[in-house]
């Protein structure tokens, strides 16, 4: 083990002392699935209720919503009306129709709302790359296209109004896999990446994360000087990476979920250290959870993960407990389900083949 990861593991092995490809003992996975009432024990004694968690749907009638993304007094959301498109809802839910923000976005992926309220995402067929701003009491959008003829952007994480970065999925070795604009000014992170996807900038950190065929890669969001040729690949995955989170009480912790149904930890380090040592070899890996299909978005508060299980067009919303390594069902039976996103209060999970945005409480608040 080497020294950065020295520090904190029983903070991470949440459900044993074992620490290579540990898998926890959880309840309510595959075909026996527990109903989905909540208990007491996990912040939810004030929310118990029989039955099912209550939900929302505090969008519905959207063709195929896929993305989601919580912003300031906003909902915002993928769907494939006008050709593909980017619209919002207030976040109690929509009376009417949703604005239509942009329409005419080729499978727009990767979308994310900044501190300052900018909006962004990328177009995996269309190749560009936008950023979207509406001043308070504007009536008009301003839109922002940092790139365009990108190489089936998939991934996309934003600074600020004029500053992001996005991931080339079809990017081949040697051309730019994760690239940064910013000011005008476009820089190659990296080089070394093949298929990256899913991007995440751990706060209080000036690092970039990023999943890929290979695994988990980072550098610094200033580049590393070597033109995207230094970046270390610190978890190997042959399964790939489908979506990828940090831990917002620690932004050592990442959890990322393959294509294979796993939902895997592992301790982070920082850029600055990794790119001076990563040939120390990869992180250890921690299996958390463990489900029949895909996990195909998640979530985290300090203490729980909620997650969208998808298997053949159906599936459910799930929370996984980190603390007791439970997991448990807040919705079933969902058609397609997608995006999920969070606020202080709630869960929101897209449902692409009802055509709705439904909306749980959280049971930690």
């Amino acid at each position: 083990m080497v020294r950065w990861q020295a520090h904190l593991w029983g903070a991470l092995l949440v459900c044993g002392a074992g620490v290579f490809a540990l898998q926890c003992s959880l309840e309510g996975l595959g075909d026996g699935v527990r109903p989905s009432s909540p208990e007491a024990g996990d912040g939810a004694a004030s929310h118990a209720e029989a039955g099912p968690w209550p939900d929302r749907a505090i969008v519905a009638g959207l063709s195929a919503p896929d993305h989601v993304a919580v912003g300031p007094d906003f909902l915002y959301f993928t769907t494939a009306r006008a050709g593909g498109s980017v619209e919002r809802c207030p976040i109690q839910g929509c009376a009417g129709e949703p604005e239509l923000i942009r329409p005419g976005q080729k499978d727009p992926r990767g979308l994310g709302v900044a501190q300052d309220g900018t909006i962004g995402w990328v177009n995996f067929a269309g190749g560009q790359v936008t950023l979207a701003t509406r001043s308070p009491g504007a009536s008009v959008w301003q839109f922002n296209q940092l790139a365009a003829g990108q190489e089936s952007p998939a991934g996309m994480a934003i600074l600020a109004k004029d500053d992001a970065i996005w991931s080339n999925f079809a990017a081949a070795t040697g051309s730019p896999g994760v690239v940064r604009r910013t000011l005008g000014n476009s820089i190659v992170l990296s080089r070394k990446a093949l298929e990256p996807g899913p991007i995440v900038l751990p706060r209080g950190t000036h690092d970039v994360v990023w999943g890929d065929s290979h695994g988990l890669s980072e550098t610094t969001i200033e580049g590393d000087g070597s033109d995207g040729n230094a970046a270390c690949t610190f978890v190997t995955s042959e399964a790939g990476v489908q979506s990828l989170l940090y831990s917002i009480t620690d932004p050592s912790q990442v959890y990322w979920s393959t294509f294979d149904g796993r939902l895997l930890a592992a301790l982070r380090p920082p850029a600055s250290y990794a790119l001076q040592h990563c040939n120390e070899g990869p992180s250890d890996i921690v299996t958390l959870v463990s489900v029949q299909g895909q996990i195909v978005s998640m979530a985290s508060s300090g203490s729980f993960i909620y997650f969208s299980a998808n298997e053949n067009g159906m599936g459910s919303l799930r929370v996984a407990t980190r603390s007791s390594g439970q997991i448990r069902v807040l919705l079933d039976g969902l058609d397609d389900p997608r995006g999920v996103a969070m606020d202080e209060s709630y869960v929101y999970v897209a449902v692409r083949g009802d055509g709705t945005i439904r909306r749980v409480l959280r049971i930690d608040v």
